[in-house]
């Protein structure tokens, strides 16, 4: 194959042909002309193999920038290669000057998140800041045409592109719900702006702003319910029941510090009864919800009898990491319960336990 056709075919996407050249024709002259362009169509395709045989021949990493590449291969989608430019000295709180963007912010413009979560993840364990703000009104490549930003913050570009679980993430680094762009938005106006799910506005709530446990959708409501029925001996109220979801109510003795508990835990506060002495509070995360009620100190007669609530997870011992960096999991749990860290059961799941103030156990389990 002539070396034009086998560079086109590299260009095309077979970088991993960039082996077989540089062994058959990787001369020095080869590589002082074409070896720039085949360490970019490496990075763009994400191919670590390639950029580190090209680094072993001699093309440096810091030809693709000054961070040597780190926020293209963030916007690309390419968490290997992320990780391998971090591992070779990119930093991942590095700034451009020209408009303030992070390879965090490059990471979340794609509504791709199976793929761009993994870059997140490692941007975050890597040290990215998730409140660090663009220049306000500097040109953007980053939406591909006519995009200036807005002084946002990385969570402002999640409300909008993320889903639960990239909130989740940035949140648990750090990620302040009540930053404000340059126009005073914080990154819940952005998501409603965006029309986003009620289940992203629920993990962006803050101050005052609340959603009911009950809300349906606008569209929902103008609907109505109809009150015929083709049979109304079977059904006279012309509804078909259904179990939406069961929200189990948690005694507290101080419904506030129970609040700031579920807190740590990333709920979020869905109601509250009252501000200056709660009775009640709403709490949500990931689509699960926990209601909190104060109760007499007259039913605390047997305080190792409280209730127990069972959370299915899709990964009990990152959780557990979770909470133990959270503060919320600490030594005394080790008295509380045989799984106070999580460990396989005899009835086939794996779980651990904690409790809340009031010492009702919350249980997290996934199958074994």
């Amino acid at each position: 194959m002539t070396l034009p056709a086998l560079l086109h075919r590299i260009e095309a996407g077979r970088t991993d042909l960039i082996l077989e050249l540089l062994d058959s024709q990787g001369t020095p002259d080869l590589l002082s002309e074409h070896g720039l362009d085949l360490l970019r169509w490496s990075a763009y395709y994400g191919d670590v193999s390639a950029c580190r045989y090209l680094q072993s021949r001699g093309v440096e990493l810091g030809n693709l920038d000054g961070n040597l590449g780190l926020a293209a291969a963030a916007f690309h989608g390419h968490w290997q290669l992320c990780e391998y430019m971090l591992e070779s000295g990119a930093s991942a709180t590095a700034v451009r000057s020209d408009n303030g963007e992070t390879p965090l912010h490059a990471a979340l413009t794609n509504e791709d998140r199976v793929r761009y979560d993994l870059v997140v993840r490692v941007l975050l364990g890597a040290g990215a800041d998730p409140n660090a703000k663009t220049k306000p009104g500097a040109p953007t490549g980053a939406f591909m045409r006519d995009a200036r930003t807005k002084g946002e913050t990385p969570l402002h570009r999640a409300a909008v592109f993320g889903s639960e679980a990239t909130v989740n993430l940035l949140l648990a680094a750090g990620a302040t719900r009540e930053a404000r762009d340059a126009f005073g938005d914080t990154p819940l106006a952005w998501a409603s702006w965006a029309r986003r799910p009620v289940e992203i506005l629920r993990l962006l709530l803050h101050g005052e702003h609340r959603i009911r446990s009950q809300y349906r959708p606008l569209r929902a409501n103008l609907l109505g319910q109809p009150t015929a029925s083709p049979d109304p001996s079977l059904n006279p109220r012309g509804i078909n029941p259904l179990l939406q979801a069961v929200h189990p109510v948690l005694p507290a003795k101080d419904v506030g510090e129970s609040i700031r508990f579920f807190e740590k835990l990333r709920f979020s506060l869905l109601f509250l009864d009252s501000e200056d002495r709660p009775r009640y509070a709403a709490l949500g995360r990931d689509g699960v919800e926990v209601h909190v009620q104060w109760t007499d100190e007259g039913q605390w007669a047997y305080p190792t009898d409280r209730p127990a609530f069972r959370f299915a997870a899709n990964d009990v011992d990152a959780l557990f990491e979770e909470f133990l960096r959270s503060g919320v999991i600490g030594p005394q749990q080790n008295e509380q319960s045989p799984w106070a860290a999580p460990a396989n059961t005899p009835w086939g799941t794996r779980e651990f336990h904690v409790r809340d103030p009031a010492g009702s156990s919350l249980q997290f389990y996934q199958p074994a």
